[in-house]
């Protein structure tokens, strides 16, 4: 009789689940991938506004990645790659938009003259910075640098040219805002995904940049641009899980700006060269990406299942084997092994659908570190939970694993983003807006308004929209601000409409308007957040085959959760198949080997011999997740 292949679930259809499933077919495997909305795709998509069709999540991934350029090519669609249009971006600061200073990365100055000259901080917040600039130089720089460049920043009121490149944007905010970067020289590492390990304890983004460099440069720089990412504040995000070199920096002692200037000189390991374009999407907008990939898994036989609702995954033994039941609404199968590719709170409900707590579980320390209750899921510590009447007590054990697990994947906190997509009359005052010097603009949340950003789609994008109406795009809305999920669509609309018009001036009223709302869709990464990451996908340990991927664990970015798809698919499938699983040499895997162990395989094809093992700790996940 033929060996029947592995079967394996991939419960999620957004890029990062697609590419997981595409990939464990390509090794091999039969793959379901399940999706709850009646489209693959999560957030790469797109609707008509204005009778253009137009990306309503993400409209470009950051290039300097590797992973999404190298999946375009695999898919052969490279050739449809297009650049922005412009470059640079501005913010809301003291009563009018002002681009953004040469020398930033990630919003942090590293140059004072273009930041007096910027005029976003004031002279009395370009005076702050110089302390920091000029703490613990040499004296002969400090005699040689003469006086603050307040005084240049009083007697002008010039605004700093664009730059010659973008600025980087998140894979879900891009939607709307213009965020992190500087000119190409300048970025550093981006909140797209980070590279490297600080080591030492995490702190977060806010506490770092405050003390150094002031409120102001916190306030009106890096909390727009990298709390904008994110839609969450800088003074609660993990430095280590969104901008490391900050942390490294920050340890050096002495200036911090001079310290980011000094990696801002060179690319981060894993981003490429450092030249190119910044950013890229398809002429057919984003959401081809996703239409791609589908193309893909046809292809590559994966069988799926859109509308499609996952109840509850439940770990058995079937056959000697440690399995996993699927649950839905159309009726329940059993696999070999599942990636979890769903946001962290619905992976929860997943895994500890029946809602009771066997007090097992114990708690995660709010700083990610386990409570060292692990032992209590083995309490012999040689449980293989297969054999006769060790049934019951392994069931028992994987009751524990799952509701632990669930309780940790439920901590962690999630922000809401609204998009508003508005058409204007290309004959009238928004015509004025497809010449725009930049991309977008960012609004501090110190301004008080609803708008977080927006982004000036036509003059962005004029390969894809070289005629039609002109096309803007809004964001409202980050973690604990929730005004805008109390407007309906049309009050909602009226308001960032006012606030665009307070902020770039008089317009008519838009042909079209579309509001999009991303219902806590942005993963928070609080200080500690790599080690929850660590803890997490240790407790998977004890129970069958089972590996989480998305935006919650690798990045936000296209290029992060992308890689975190791969990332899962290449270590079920070394579970599974052991040494029968193929090397993928295809473009585009940059996860690190792993050595994680295969469960021995039977003739038919199914797990045998003991209970799942699993020999990741969260340090050593933590290293690979920092890759």
């Amino acid at each position: 009789m033929p060996e029947r292949p592995a079967a394996v679930a991939v419960v999620g259809g957004g890029i990062a689940g697609m590419v997981a499933a595409l990939h464990l077919a390509r090794a091999g495997l039969a793959v379901d991938l399940l999706e709850a909305e009646d489209q693959l795709g999560g957030k790469l998509r797109a609707a008509r506004v204005g009778e253009v069709q137009v990306d309503v999540g993400p409209d470009a991934f950051v290039a300097r990645r590797p992973e999404a350029v190298d999946l375009c090519r695999d898919l052969g669609i490279a050739h449809d790659l297009v650049a922005p249009g412009v470059s640079g971006a501005a913010v809301w600061a003291r009563g009018r938009l002002r681009a953004l200073p040469d020398g930033l990365v990630l919003g942090v100055p590293t140059r004072l003259g273009p930041l007096a000259r910027s005029g976003i901080v004031g002279p009395a917040g370009t005076a702050r910075a110089a302390v920091d600039r000029f703490s613990g130089a040499p004296r002969r720089l400090l005699r040689r640098a003469g006086p603050t460049p307040v005084d240049s920043a009083s007697s002008s009121n010039r605004t700093s040219p664009p730059r010659s490149t973008a600025l980087p944007e998140s894979t879900c905010r891009s939607a709307a805002i213009t965020s992190p970067g500087g000119d190409s020289s300048a970025v550093s590492t981006t909140s797209q995904g980070t590279t490297g390990s600080t080591g030492g304890e995490d702190r977060s983004v806010g506490e770092l940049v405050e003390p150094r460099l002031g409120h102001r440069v916190t306030r009106r720089l890096v909390d727009p641009l990298v709390g904008g990412v994110h839609a969450g504040p800088v003074a609660a995000l993990s430095a280590e899980a969104v901008f490391p070199a900050l942390l490294s920096a920050s340890r050096q002692g002495g200036s911090l700006m001079r310290a980011l200037a000094a990696t801002a000189a060179r690319p981060p390991a894993g981003t490429g060269t450092g030249t190119g374009p910044v950013f890229l999407t398809l002429r057919s907008g984003l959401a081809g990406l996703a239409s791609g990939v589908r193309r893909a898994l046809d292809e590559a036989g994966v069988t799926t299942r859109t509308g499609t609702a996952v109840r509850r995954l439940v770990p058995v033994v079937d056959d000697g084997s440690p399995r996993w039941q699927v649950v839905t609404a159309a009726g329940t199968f059993t696999v070999d092994g599942v990636v979890l590719a769903v946001p962290a709170p619905a992976a929860a409900r997943l895994l500890g659908a029946d809602g009771h707590d066997d007090g097992l579980a114990g708690e995660l320390r709010a700083d990610g570190h386990d409570d060292g209750l692990a032992g209590e899921l083995r309490a012999d510590g040689h449980d293989d939970g297969l054999g006769g009447d060790r049934h019951g007590h392994s069931r028992a054990t994987w009751s524990a694993a799952r509701r632990r697990l669930a309780r940790a994947l439920g901590a962690l906190d999630y922000a809401t983003v609204n998009v508003v997509t508005l058409a204007f009359d290309p004959e009238g005052p928004a015509r004025r807006w497809r010449r725009a010097p930049s991309t977008g603009f960012l609004v501090p949340a110190e301004q008080g308004l609803l708008t977080t950003g927006g982004t000036w789609l036509s003059a962005k994008w004029p390969d894809i929209y070289p005629g039609g109406p002109v096309l803007v795009r809004l964001s409202a809305g980050r973690h604990g601000d929730e005004r805008a999920t109390q407007l309906d669509d049309a009050a909602l609309v009226r308001r960032v409409l006012g606030e665009l018009r307070a902020v770039a001036g008089d317009v008519d009223d838009p042909l079209d308007a579309m509001v999009t709302r991303w219902t806590h869709a942005f993963p928070q990464y609080r200080v500690g957040h790599r080690s929850w990451v660590g803890a997490v996908m240790a407790m998977a340990g004890p129970l069958p085959p089972l590996e989480l991927a998305g935006a919650a664990y690798d990045g936000v970015g296209v290029p992060a959760c992308i890689g975190s798809g791969r990332r899962a698919a290449r270590l079920l499938s070394l579970r599974l198949l052991g040494d029968h699983a193929p090397v993928d040499d295809r473009p585009g895997d940059h996860s690190a080997p792993t050595s994680r162990p295969p469960l021995p395989r039977s003739p038919a094809g199914q797990t045998r011999d003991s209970q799942p093992r699993d020999d990741r700790s969260p340090d050593s996940d933590r290293q690979r997740q920092q890759r």
